[in-house]
């Protein structure tokens, strides 16, 4: 894939507390939310060893931004997701916007992500790992024990799941 895809946020509603876990300084609900005006709490972190053990149960939104396919393993996704599961009150939300990739190909391509009609964020993604497999029907199949899928969407390169939980 060598090409541009294009995230609306623009009709994206948060409410509560946010935790959003990213990969390299990429802060994408906290730019959004700022770009709007929103006075929102949005805690970030980028690897598993951030999470603060008093935050458990304390998020309304978790939103993963292109972090799940930055870890190699099912078993490490896995891990995310149940350790996630812990910090997201019940009935909250979960958001995964990640990369669409086939085992054996590289990934390459453009990101814009739209905040408003003016403004947006473009990023650049790169994954040269042969056997990384980043697709939306595993990643559904990684969270349907501990999240009812509420949406599910592939994009051109990318795709979007929202789902709240158990």
């Amino acid at each position: 894939m060598d090409g541009t895809s294009v995230i609306d946020l623009r009709e994206l509603i948060f409410k509560g507390e946010i935790l959003e876990i990213g990969r390299d300084d990429n802060y994408i609900i906290y730019n959004f939310l700022k770009e709007q005006g929103e006075e929102v709490s949005v805690d970030i972190v980028e690897n598993e060893e951030d999470f603060k053990e008093e935050c458990k149960g304390k998020y309304d939104n978790i939103v993963l931004f292109f972090f799940l396919s930055s870890l190699n393993s099912k078993k490490e996704r896995l891990g995310l997701i149940k350790e996630i599961k812990d910090y997201i009150k019940p009935s909250g939300e979960l958001y995964i916007f990640d990369i669409e990739k086939k085992s054996l190909k590289p990934y390459k391509n453009k990101i814009k992500i739209l905040f408003s009609e003016e403004n947006y964020k473009e990023l650049l993604i790169m994954e040269t790992n042969p056997f990384l497999i980043s697709d939306l029907n595993s990643v559904k199949e990684l969270i349907k024990e501990d999240f009812h899928i509420k949406e599910a969407k592939s994009l051109e390169g990318v795709f979007i799941l929202q789902g709240e939980r158990k």
